[in-house]
């Protein structure tokens, strides 16, 4: 990493600058090139928890979802919709049923 660090610092091609400065993460400090930014916007992201369908199988041989030991995705519920329309669509070319594909392209415009 300070390999990178010393690489990006002297480079005349891609060095530091105020619109793209470069971070360097220290034990309890972070060092900024250029110096004197005046502040700095972070954001965040994270790797998505693994969703994992947990179930169990009854003595009719069905299986039956563990919602304890089950982990459900990362995404809002905002998104649920978009989502859920994205896998009627991804169904209804696997059917090739055109009126299914229709209805889930309506939906994808209108937002719903």
């Amino acid at each position: 990493m300070d390999a990178l660090w010393a690489d990006r610092q002297q480079s005349v091609i891609k060095g530091p600058e105020y619109e793209y400065p470069i971070a360097k993460w220290g034990s309890n400090f972070i060092q900024f090139l250029p110096k004197d930014l005046g502040f700095v916007n972070f954001t965040y992201l994270r790797e998505p928890n693994t969703p994992v369908l947990a179930y169990t199988i009854d003595g009719n041989n069905d299986f039956v979802y563990d919602p304890t030991n089950s982990v459900q995705f990362d995404w809002p519920k905002t998104l649920w919709p978009d989502i859920a329309n994205f896998i009627f669509e991804i169904m209804a070319q696997n059917f090739k049923s055109q009126q299914d594909i229709q209805l889930a392209m309506q939906r994808k415009m209108i937002g719903q």
